[in-house]
């Protein structure tokens, strides 16, 4: 992938406590191949939310949460 080529990542990474670190690594990944005004959206667990905050803020610009409601009943681990 090339810089500053995409207009939009749009992605469902495992969100469990062991994967937090892969946030900073997809926020750097932003970074470098998102188009000016381009954007990344990911889900995540909110239980996590703060910590991958801190993570993906010194590379992104944070705008907004979103949510969406599940009716699967099954919560991951």
């Amino acid at each position: 992938m090339t810089d500053d080529s995409v207009d939009l990542i749009f992605t469902d990474p495992i969100y469990d406590e062991e994967h937090i670190p892969d946030y900073e690594d997809l926020a750097i990944l932003g970074k470098r191949v998102l188009k000016e005004g381009g954007s990344l959206v990911c889900y995540l667990g909110s239980m996590y939310l703060p910590e991958v905050l801190s993570l993906m803020t010194p590379h992104l610009t944070f705008w907004w949460t979103v949510c969406i409601r599940s009716n699967t009943g099954a919560v991951p681990k």
